[in-house]
């Protein structure tokens, strides 16, 4: 069958519902798709090379496509054609000796080529926080969903006098990677243009200090918190807390399900119990546990259910399930479990894992526990 006389709508689905494996395919073989093929592939793009920049640049047509572009270097790419169609960037260094220290006039000039810029992920080594705030300036307005860490080392200093303006950021994202002080920076940047941010998400190396400066920081408008077990959770102290009126649902990471010390369960309970105590949520009616999980233990299957065990680290532990369900899920709020674990097509225990935990958290209720797992 000739495809030139496939209708354009038909064209257009065939293009629509194929992965981009499937697209490059079908640019490489189809002559007549390319010109439906050639807009979706081109809408996201990743340069991790000079080469790869001089390649965009003899297709400024392309280039003016691009929706997500992914760049792996230490550096800015230098000749970029204009990009005015790029809405997502996800800028990282590729972690070579010696590290280079990215500067925020040549930061600042890549930004500029992405006027409808939305979204940014950046993992660069900046100096100092207030050359990253310098390299923001032209964009951070625009800016909905920021995401940022430091991955060779520790920026220095504070920000006197902040230059950008975060006035539409929705949503802020602090990834693992050097430590950097979390609650200066929103106290120096965000806290006069916080009032759009809804949600937060913090690292491992945040701080008590930190993580309570963020929280008044972003109170009004806070819906969603993200957060990772930090050891500071020692220093969490009886300060009054802000009202946080429309957060709804609060997330954790276990990445160590079984430690010895339960750690990450631990600080569950604590933060619950802080926010409890502290913080009026009148919203709160989800909390919502990932965990990861190495291997499924054919004792949860087939063992005392009393305890939960989903890792291979150590024993089960060894604190009461009630009780963390009192402090962590309360009376009225909804457990959402979702469990990352290891597994082959023949590993039958993953299957039936679901069952095991809605039974041993059937005190719950359908209505207020949702469990899903999902094999890797």
């Amino acid at each position: 069958m000739d495809r030139s006389r496939l209708p354009l709508e038909l064209q257009h689905t065939i293009a629509g519902f194929s992965d981009r494996r499937t697209l490059a395919a079908l640019l490489r073989t189809s002559r007549s798709l390319r010109y439906v093929v050639e807009p979706l592939f081109f809408m996201e793009i990743a340069i991790r090379s000079p080469a790869h920049v001089a390649a965009l640049a003899q297709r400024p047509s392309l280039a003016a496509r691009v929706v997500v572009l992914t760049v792996v270097l230490d550096h800015a790419p230098i000749g970029l054609p204009p990009m005015p169609s790029v809405r997502d960037v996800r800028w990282s260094s590729v972690l070579e000796e010696p590290v280079r220290r990215m500067s925020a006039t040549e930061a600042g000039a890549f930004f500029l080529h992405f006027p409808a810029l939305q979204r940014l992920h950046i993992s660069l080594d900046f100096a100092s926080v207030a050359e990253m705030d310098r390299a923001l300036y032209a964009v951070a307005p625009r800016l909905r969903t920021f995401t940022v860490s430091f991955p060779s080392g520790s920026p220095m200093g504070r920000i006197h006098g902040a230059v950008s303006l975060f006035c539409c950021l929705r949503e802020l994202r602090f990834e693992e990677g050097h430590y950097f002080d979390i609650g200066a920076f929103m106290t120096d940047c965000v806290r006069t243009q916080a009032q759009y941010v809804d949600v937060i998400h913090m690292p491992r190396f945040c701080t008590w200090s930190s993580l309570h400066a963020t929280l008044c920081t972003v109170a009004p408008r806070l819906r969603v918190l993200e957060l990772v077990s930090f050891v500071d959770i020692e220093r969490l102290d009886l300060r009054p807390g802000p009202s946080l009126p429309c957060l709804s649902t609060v997330m954790f990471e276990v990445h160590k399900p079984n430690d010895c010390h339960h750690t990450e369960w631990r600080f569950m309970r604590s933060i619950m119990k802080y926010l409890d105590a502290r913080c009026p949520a009148p919203a709160l009616t989800t909390v919502r546990v990932t965990v990861f999980a190495r291997k499924v233990l054919p004792s949860m299957l087939t063992g005392d259910y009393s305890t939960v065990s989903l890792g291979q680290d150590s024993g089960p532990m060894d604190f009461s399930l009630a009780e963390w369900l009192h402090d962590v899920v309360g009376d009225v709020r909804r457990l959402e479990i979702v469990v990352y674990c290891s597994s082959s097509s023949e590993d039958s225990p993953v299957y039936d894992l679901r069952a095991a935990v809605r039974s041993q958290l059937h005190i719950l209720g359908d209505d207020r526990l949702s469990v899903n797992i999902i094999a890797t």
